[in-house]
């Protein structure tokens, strides 16, 4: 079939009241064999709300084993449909077609032109027209379906046959961040991400909607992480947001107290994470200089012309004495150092 030029398939799930379709799970396979990219469509025979809800569930019940790699359709047309108001289906479609895109998937909605034009006009999901011809009379469809006598070679039977006007390639991957309402989501073997999405060491986090995240946001570990505006990366090392300049380690978590990374120490406030700079004490009582990366200083270091003296944790020395170079110094109550007394 994919040497005939056919691009796509769409496999029938079941409806309600025959239950899954028999051939499903061999149509399914047969498709991706043959390196057709598959949706599926599911037949209605919903007048309710709470009926297309349990419709919504049992086709996600039946697919999830499966690649769908184009849209979920629903197929609204069934006898005891024609007789709603439009107010009516248009709630029944609404709701089954939320839940599918909750899930994860990409809906459509199918039915024949005057259905379309009549009932579901409102909606606000892509339709697929059926108006057998040679031409359409219904804008903004992304599928039409022009015939129900196709013929394809090793078909024994008429098929249907459609043209398509919308470019499901970018809006369905198999792998990668994708535009949805406002937002992004992140596929993964075609089924939608949520929690955490590493790429080459780089985190993302998506929220139980699948949608990517932003700013601050705590896990149920209480780590608190920066995801950065725009493409939502977590920061990572030294970051300035809203005017505090913090430190995140590796994984993106915002550090609190002492941090070393390489041969830097750094400290944030234990409270508030900001990341200090200049003079500073803690909780302990020890003093501190950091530099203005929020290194802290070391040994000996010069400060506006004075010279000071450090320990290897970098606390400042007061009232001691150290050896530099085979020469002893004394540090006074303020950490100066100077000459020791011969």
């Amino acid at each position: 079939m994919a040497a005939s030029g056919v691009r796509y398939a769409f496999i029938r799930v079941g409806n309600p009241q025959t239950g899954l379709d028999p051939q499903f799970a061999a149509n399914m396979r047969n498709a991706a064999a043959a390196g057709i990219r598959t949706g599926v469509y599911y037949y209605s025979h919903a007048t309710t709300v709470e009926a297309a809800t349990l419709e919504a569930m049992q086709t996600l019940n039946w697919i999830k084993d499966y690649s769908v790699n184009y849209p979920v359709v629903y197929d609204v047309e069934a006898g005891g449909q024609r007789s709603l108001s439009a107010a009516q289906m248009q709630a029944i479609v609404n709701t089954y077609c939320s839940i599918i895109d909750a899930a994860g998937y990409y809906p459509v909605v199918y039915s024949y032109k005057s259905f379309m034009q009549t009932k579901l006009g409102g909606i606000p999901w892509d339709k697929w027209v059926a108006q057998y011809g040679n031409s359409l009379d219904y804008n903004g469809a992304a599928f039409w379906q022009y015939t129900n006598k196709g013929r394809l070679p090793g078909i024994n039977s008429n098929v249907d046959m459609n043209y398509q006007f919308k470019n499901y390639d970018q809006l369905i991957v198999s792998d990668g961040f994708v535009p949805h309402n406002g937002s992004i989501r992140f596929y993964a073997g075609w089924k939608m991400q949520t929690g955490w999405v590493n790429l080459g060491g780089i985190k993302f986090h998506m929220d139980d909607l699948g949608n990517l995240q932003t700013g601050w946001f705590i896990d149920k570990d209480n780590k608190i992480y920066y995801l950065m505006p725009g493409d939502g990366h977590a920061a990572i090392g030294v970051q300035a947001v809203d005017g505090v300049t913090y430190l995140f380690d590796i994984n993106g978590v915002r550090c609190t107290g002492f941090t070393t990374i390489g041969d830097a120490t750094f400290y944030n406030d234990p409270l508030t994470g900001a990341l200090q700079t200049g003079w500073f004490i803690t909780p302990d009582g020890n003093t501190y200089y950091a530099e203005d990366t929020g290194a802290i200083a070391k040994g000996v270091y010069v400060i506006k012309d004075v010279i000071y003296y450090f320990n290897e944790k970098g606390a400042l020395v007061r009232n001691g004495s150290v050896t530099i170079d085979g020469i002893k110094f004394v540090t006074t109550a303020d950490g100066i150092i100077l000459p020791a007394t011969p």
